[in-house]
């Protein structure tokens, strides 16, 4: 478990018509190591995979970046192959546009 410094809750609803709920954690970054040039790494829960991942980078904020990066990816996947993702507890659809501006995933 991390302790998220940043969390996102969904309401999902997969291509086969299972509802489920979903949160994205990103924790705080922090070096890898004591050394001066040390990498860093970032926690996060990543949507539809292994409970929490680290994500490296060469500072903290390309850390946060690229995890940031993996959680849009895997949603615009979920999206491409049918799935809906929803405001929790409403059926206000989630857009990707809402958080990542730009976004291919859906308008």
């Amino acid at each position: 478990m991390i302790e998220p410094f940043a969390n996102r809750e969904f309401s999902c609803l997969s291509l086969t018509g299972e509802r489920f709920a979903f949160t994205v954690r990103i924790g705080r970054p922090t070096p890898v190591s004591n050394e001066p040039d040390s990498d860093w790494r970032c926690p996060v829960t990543v949507p539809f995979d292994a409970p929490v991942r680290d994500i490296y980078g060469v500072d903290s904020w390309q850390a946060v970046c690229l995890a940031l990066s993996l959680v849009h990816s895997q949603l615009v996947d979920f999206i491409q192959r049918g799935g809906k993702l929803y405001y929790p507890g409403t059926t206000d659809e989630f857009t990707l546009n809402d958080f990542f501006p730009n976004s291919t995933g859906n308008a």
